[in-house]
C-alpha cells in the first residue's frame, strides 16, 4: 500500500485516473480500501462460521462439517489477522494525510496510529477544544477547519520521544486535567470524563516509552538507533545502531550456519 500511495504522489496520470475511479458511483470506498477487502473476507467467514455453530445443536447434520471448517479458516486467520491490522493501520493514516490540513508527509515507515478524540487545550483565553490525532511517535492537535468538509487544520505538532507526562489533579470545572510537557513547551489538557483522561493518559505513556525507545539503541544505549532488528523467533523487534545491528546480524547469520551444518 506504501507503493500506491508513493505512485500517487509520483506519476501524475496515475494520480488523476486514481482519483477519477474515486468519484464514480461503484467506488464506494477509498481506493486502497479495495486492497483490504480479499484479507477481510477470511476474517468475515470466520465471525459466520463462529455464528453458525452457535445455532447448531452438536447433533446437526452440518455441526461436524461446519466446526472442521472453523478450524481450517481460523488456521488461514492467524496469518492474515496481524497483516489486516498493519494494512488497515496504514489506510486510516493515508486518508488522515488528506484530511490534516497544514502537514505532509504524514504516511512514514514504522509510523502507526493510535486514537483520536476531542480535548480541551487550556490555556490563558480558558478551555479551547481541539481535536488530537496520537501516532506511535508525534501527537497532533487541530481545530477544525473553514470550510464544511470533514478537514482539520493542524495547530501543532509534539514530538514524542521528548514528552512526559503529569497528571495535573482532579476535576476542575467539569474537565479532568493533565499535562503534557514537550522540549520547549507545556501542554495543559482535559478531558470530559476521568475514564477518558486516563485513557488518553495510558496510551500515551506507551507511545511515548516506545518513541524513546527507538531514538537510542537497544543494546548499547548510546548511538541513536535507525535500523529495526527482528529477532531470530520472530516474536520482537528492537532498534539499534547499525554497529550492534551488524553484529547481532553476523552472530544470528553464524548460528544458522552451525545449526544447519549439524
Amino acid at each position: 500500500m506504501l507503493e500506491l500511495e508513493d505512485a500517487t504522489t509520483n506519476f501524475k496520470d496515475f494520480e488523476v485516473a486514481y482519483k477519477e475511479f474515486e468519484t464514480q458511483k461503484v467506488c464506494y470506498l477509498p481506493f486502497n480500501a479495495f486492497i483490504l477487502k480479499p484479507s477481510q473476507r477470511i476474517v468475515h467467514y470466520k465471525f459466520l462460521l463462529e455464528r453458525l455453530l452457535k445455532l447448531y445443536p452438536a447433533e446437526h447434520i452440518d455441526y461436524q462439517d461446519t466446526q472442521s471448517a472453523l478450524e481450517e479458516v481460523n488456521e488461514a486467520v492467524k496469518g492474515v489477522e496481524e497483516s489486516i491490522r498493519k494494512l488497515e493501520n496504514f489506510q486510516k493514516i493515508i486518508e488522515l494525510e488528506r484530511d490534516l490540513l497544514g502537514v505532509e508527509n504524514l504516511v512514514q515507515p514504522g509510523r502507526e496510529f493510535i486514537r483520536e478524540g476531542c480535548l480541551q487545550k487550556i490555556d490563558r483565553k480558558g478551555p479551547q477544544p481541539r481535536m488530537f490525532f496520537l501516532f506511535s511517535d508525534i501527537l497532533i492537535y487541530t481545530c477544525k477547519g473553514v470550510t464544511l468538509t470533514n478537514q482539520f487544520r493542524v495547530r501543532g505538532q509534539i514530538p514524542l520521544d521528548s514528552v512526559t507526562l503529569e497528571n495535573s489533579g482532579p476535576e476542575m470545572h467539569g474537565l479532568y486535567s493533565f499535562t503534557v510537557i514537550s522540549e520547549d513547551r507545556e501542554f495543559l489538557l482535559a478531558a470530559s470524563s476521568e475514564e477518558e483522561k486516563y485513557k488518553w493518559m495510558e496510551d500515551l505513556k506507551r507511545a511515548v516509552k516506545q518513541a524513546k525507545d527507538r531514538v537510542f539503541c537497544g543494546a548499547c544505549s548510546q548511538k541513536r538507533s535507525n535500523l529495526a532488528y527482528r529477532t531470530p523467533n520472530m516474536r520482537s523487534t528492537r532498534f539499534l545502531c547499525e554497529e550492534c545491528y551488524n553484529v547481532l546480524e553476523q552472530g544470528t547469520c553464524a548460528l544458522l550456519c552451525d545449526s544447519y551444518l549439524r
